[in-house]
């Protein structure tokens, strides 16, 4: 069992830097990996919130990107979980005092495709 998991963890280190690579390489078009984690948050809180209608595009797919964008954008900064969740909460709540909900809910569109392209 214990050869197992050493022969485990390689093979996931070679995993997460793959999905980081994956992500990192997204146009430069749009917002950056920070901003679409706070983007597709922002947009899961309008829809559990009843702000906006749930929306198939966002929805189901939305955890994965904003995870891979999260992990794109705090792995290569060495940010610990808490640390990287944090920040994009506080980013998440200023787009929700500041940006339109019809902005939130386009803007993460954009970044979840710019995940399932890949």
């Amino acid at each position: 069992m214990e050869k197992q998991k050493r022969l485990a963890r390689p093979l996931l280190n070679v995993i997460i830097l793959s999905t980081v690579l994956l992500a990192a390489a997204c146009s430069p078009q749009g917002d950056d990996h920070f901003t679409c984690a706070a983007m597709i948050g922002a947009a899961s809180q309008l829809v559990t919130t009843g702000r906006v209608a749930a929306d198939d595009s966002v929805t189901p797919k939305g955890l994965y990107a904003a995870m891979t964008h999260l992990n794109a954008w705090a792995i290569p900064k060495g940010l610990k979980e808490r640390e990287a969740f944090d920040n994009v909460l506080k980013e998440r709540e200023r787009l929700l005092r500041q940006v339109t909900p019809n902005e939130i809910v386009e803007r993460a569109k954009v970044c979840i495709a710019r995940i399932k392209a890949k």
